[in-house]
Order: C-alpha cells, then sequence, then structure tokens
C-alpha cells in the first residue's frame, strides 16, 4: 500500500504563496491537498515499508531534497554495498527504487528540476558461478546427516536428488509424492512470515506459497531415494500412532509434529546442515543451496540437455540454467582430451 505523503513529518509548515516557487522541504507533501502536512505526525513505526526505509535511508532524512547530490546518492550506494552489514545488488538496486520514486514525485510536483538519482550510476553485479562441491565432500555430510537423523539425512539427500530449494522441500507432503511412479510434485514452499508488521523474519511465524518462479513442476526420483522415503513415511506413521494421533495423507514430509499438520521451519534445516558442515573434517565448506548447484553441475556434466535441467530446477529461462555451463575443471580436461585426439597424427 502506498504510504500517504501527508503521513511524513516535514520541515516546512508553511506553503508558498501563489506565484511563487515552491520552497524546498525535507519532505514531499500532497499536491492534492492545500494543508501542508503537520509537524508532528509520523509515519508509523510498525510500517515494514517504513522501518527499511528508516533503517536503509537514514542520511537522507535530515537533508533538503536539493542538496541530495548525484555523488551523495553514488556513495550511499557504495556505503550499502560496503558496509557492515552489505547488501547484495538485488537488494541495492531495491534501495534504489524506493530513493528514485521519492525524487520522481519531488520532479512532477516541481521542487527540483531533475532526479539526482536517475544520474546515479548503480554498481554493477560481479559474474557470478555457482559452488558445485565435489562429490566426496557432499556424500560425507549427508552419510552424517543420516547417522544422527535419518529424516534430515533424507532432506539432505532429496536436496540433491531434486535440485529443490529449501523452502521446497519444506512444503512437500505427501500427496505430491507418488511412491509408485516414482515422481514428486512441486508446486509450493514454506517460507517464513512477517512478524506483527515489524518487516523481522525470525521463523516462528510461517507462510505457504507458490514456487519462486511461480510455477509447479513434477521431477522424477532415482529408486534409492524412493525407498529412503517408503521408509521415513513408516517412521511417521509408526510414531503418530505412539502418539495416538491420525497421519492424515497430506501430512508433511519433515513435520514439527508427529500428525505431520505442521511443517518444520526452513531455517532449521540450514542450522542442522550448518552444524553437520562444520562437524566434516575435510577442509571443505558446503553450504545447504550448494546441494542445489551440485544438482545442476552434475546433470550438465553428464551432458543432460540445459532444457531438462532447467524443468527440474524450477527455473523461469535456460539463461539461467547456462550459468552451469561454466562447468568443472574435470570437463576442462575431458575437453582437452578429445581435442587432442584430433591433432594426434594418423599413422
Amino acid at each position: 500500500a502506498a504510504i500517504p505523503a501527508d503521513a511524513v513529518k516535514s520541515d516546512a509548515a508553511k506553503p508558498a504563496t501563489p506565484g511563487e516557487a515552491p520552497k524546498d522541504t525535507a519532505a514531499l507533501p500532497d499536491p492534492a491537498s492545500s494543508t501542508p502536512a503537520a509537524p508532528e505526525q509520523v509515519l508509523p513505526p510498525a510500517d515494514p515499508i517504513v522501518a527499511g526505509i528508516r533503517q536503509k535511508l537514514p542520511e537522507f532524512a535530515k537533508k533538503r531534497i536539493s542538496a541530495v547530490t548525484t555523488a551523495d546518492v553514488e556513495r550511499w550506494y557504495g556505503r550499502l554495498r560496503d558496509g557492515k552489514r552489505p547488501l547484495g545488488i538485488r537488494s541495492i538496486r531495491g534501495c534504489r527504487t524506493v530513493l528514485s520514486a521519492m525524487f520522481s514525485a519531488a520532479v512532477r510536483w516541481g521542487y527540483l528540476p531533475s532526479s539526482p538519482v536517475e544520474r546515479a550510476r548503480v554498481p554493477k553485479a560481479p559474474k557470478w558461478t555457482p559452488r558445485a562441491p565435489e562429490p566426496a565432500n557432499v556424500a560425507a555430510r549427508i552419510a552424517l546427516a543420516d547417522t544422527r537423523d535419518p529424516d534430515f539425512g533424507l532432506f539432505a539427500r532429496m536436496a540433491v536428488a531434486l535440485g529443490a530449494r529449501r523452502g521446497e522441500l519444506a512444503g512437500l507432503r505427501w500427496t505430491a509424492v507418488d511412491l509408485d511412479e516414482g515422481i514428486v510434485r512441486i508446486d509450493t514452499a514454506v517460507v517464513s512470515a512477517d512478524e506483527n508488521g515489524s518487516g523481522r523474519r525470525t521463523g516462528r511465524r510461517l507462510a505457504t506459497k507458490d514456487t519462486k518462479t511461480h510455477a509447479a513442476r513434477t521431477v522424477a526420483l532415482d529408486p534409492g531415494t524412493i525407498q529412503a522415503l517408503r521408509e521415513m513415511r513408516r517412521r511417521h506413521i509408526e510414531a503418530a500412532l505412539a502418539c495416538g494421533v491420525p497421519y492424515p495423507a497430506d501430512a508433511y514430509l519433515w513435520r514439527a509434529d508427529p500428525s505431520g499438520a505442521t511443517p518444520t521451519p526452513p531455517d532449521r534445516f540450514s542450522y542442522a546442515w550448518r552444524k553437520i558442515d562444520e562437524a566434516v573434517d575435510d577442509g571443505a565448506h558446503v553450504r545447504l543451496h550448494d546441494l542445489r548447484h551440485y544438482h545442476a553441475t552434475m546433470l550438465v556434466g553428464a551432458g543432460v540437455p540445459l532444457p531438462s535441467v532447467r524443468d527440474r530446477l524450477g527455473h523461469s529461462s535456460v539463461t539461467v540454467t547456462n550459468i552451469y555451463l561454466d562447468g568443472r575443471p574435470e570437463w576442462d580436461r575431458k575437453s582437452a582430451e578429445i581435442i587432442g585426439a584430433v591433432l594426434a597424427p594418423t599413422s
């Protein structure tokens, strides 16, 4: 919802006289209203949008709009990127959108001749290459996870088998799994929801939404993973019976209670995986999301067509999947061997 401009605290209580150019103000009044903003009115502190603006735009809050220069905006981008809590390029662009809207309104209402934001250069995102861990590193961590908690071990295995995102795995129900056909339908994800309009997400409140690309997909499973799923379902049914609660057909695969009615918060999987990663002493660091990269990189390296890899990962375009073509060192070595065979002299 748009934030009413008359809710913004202004340091100019006196409107411009007729025929006179509007005076510079720190905040922008509503041009549809002839009444200036009341100084005592402030933005509601519980609004998550306002909380974000206050957190990211403090240096502009005390400046007159005409005093903000293009250099100020570019320095601000740099502080967002290199500060104590650095932001990614996508987040910086989101902050730019907010600031740009504010200054565009100032230009439209006649307070500024032009916007300093439009002339400022946004930092470019560095080329990103996915980190695919080595097979031995992945196998060691899945084995340890399975030893500590078979359910979590299967979660890690499914992350590799499906290449699914963390929230998509957390949102899986048994009704989405066809063990006889060996397929899984991925159409929802569990995420941490906003708490009390504060903009904070701690995992205590969960929400179910569609996938990141807003598209469902069906992914095939290998026989070993299917068998592991059958065993986990049997364990869950036995646990529900022991607790005297029903176990419905649409229970979550990874549940927070014996009945399977509540999903496990996604953050718990990340925490558990970090503990597993720290416990494996092999000199490698493997994030939970790296298992998704591992899935894609192994398929591309095995010669699986990119459209098929795209569909398994749920990418919106094969262009996104192309990042996995950067490949692994052994692929480059194989390429060199193929070229070497071509160049070898024939007898």
